[in-house]
């Protein structure tokens, strides 16, 4: 009788000492694997690890307040732009979101933080944005890419999500003097979120410009989206973009990246080993 108790009283010690270190390797596993969120550096940028949901939810959630919120994304010509110019570096960590569009950076944050975030791009998530836009009456304006091509994508996007509000359209090709201009049209029509398809850093530069003068308007850089959407650049497909090769897509579809894929990912390389090798140094000075 005795015996048996003492049996049970080993077996479920066991299956306690187990379920524990059970529990401690997946802690383990999660902070090696686990995506994570929050703010973090990767290189020498700040990024934040958000779902697509999540910075809709914010962009739209800062808008209906008008809270007013910068945005911008990072890919890994973003990173190598950012490792050689400081200034472009210190712009970024003044925006309250930037997430990551490009596998390079979120290969970059697992070598280099060994921390796992997720890629997100607008080309993705700007229907929710439209349709949220729409259902909540905010104001939107668009800016970017050639002539008439922001015209062609708000009445595109007005046929698909109706009750969308798009107050101002204006190319991105502006000198100094459309800029002022564009921004005093700006104020006349007060939207609650600005689409800003400028390039980088460019847009962010602008942006930052515009949000002294509107402080309640939230503002979204989008790169090319305009041109995604509209249909000059050939989308990637889906399967393309999950397993990682978006980059080589654009390369063989539209040879004008080249540079930014034959330089950047060579540099990109550089800048990671060179990070890495300041941080031993640091690390056994210290």
């Amino acid at each position: 009788m005795n015996v048996a108790k003492h049996s049970r009283g080993y077996r479920t010690l066991g299956l306690v000492l187990i379920a524990h270190c059970l529990k401690i390797a997946g802690r383990a596993a999660y902070e090696i694997f686990g995506v994570k969120s929050g703010r973090c550096d990767v290189l020498h940028s700040p990024v934040d690890g958000v779902t697509s949901t999540e910075v809709v939810a914010r962009v739209v959630q800062a808008a209906e307040r008008r809270a007013g919120i910068t945005a911008t994304y990072l890919n890994g010509w973003t990173l190598v732009q950012v490792e050689r110019d400081a200034e472009f570096s210190r712009l970024l960590g003044t925006f309250d979101l930037c997430f990551a569009d490009g596998i390079g950076v979120v290969h970059s944050m697992w070598l280099t933080r060994f921390r796992r975030i997720t890629k997100v791009t607008a080309n993705d998530f700007f229907g929710l944005l439209f349709q949220e836009a729409a259902n909540r009456g905010l104001k939107l304006a668009f800016i970017g890419a050639e002539e008439g091509v922001t015209q062609t994508v708000a009445l595109q996007m007005q046929q698909s999500f109706p009750g969308l509000e798009i107050t101002f359209c204006s190319t991105g090709y502006l000198n100094r003097e459309q800029e002022s201009n564009v921004l005093d049209q700006l104020k006349g029509f007060d939207p609650h979120i600005v689409l800003v398809g400028r390039g980088q850093p460019l847009q962010e530069r602008w942006v930052q410009q515009c949000r002294s003068f509107l402080p309640k308007t939230s503002f979204l850089c989008v790169g090319g989206l305009f041109d995604y959407i509209s249909g000059r650049v050939e989308p990637t497909p889906t399967w393309i973009r999950r397993i990682g090769f978006e980059w080589l897509h654009r390369v063989l579809n539209h040879p004008h990246y080249w540079y930014m894929y034959a330089l950047g990912i060579p540099l990109l390389f550089w800048y990671i080993l060179k990070f890495q090798f300041t941080r031993v140094v640091q690390a056994v000075l210290d």
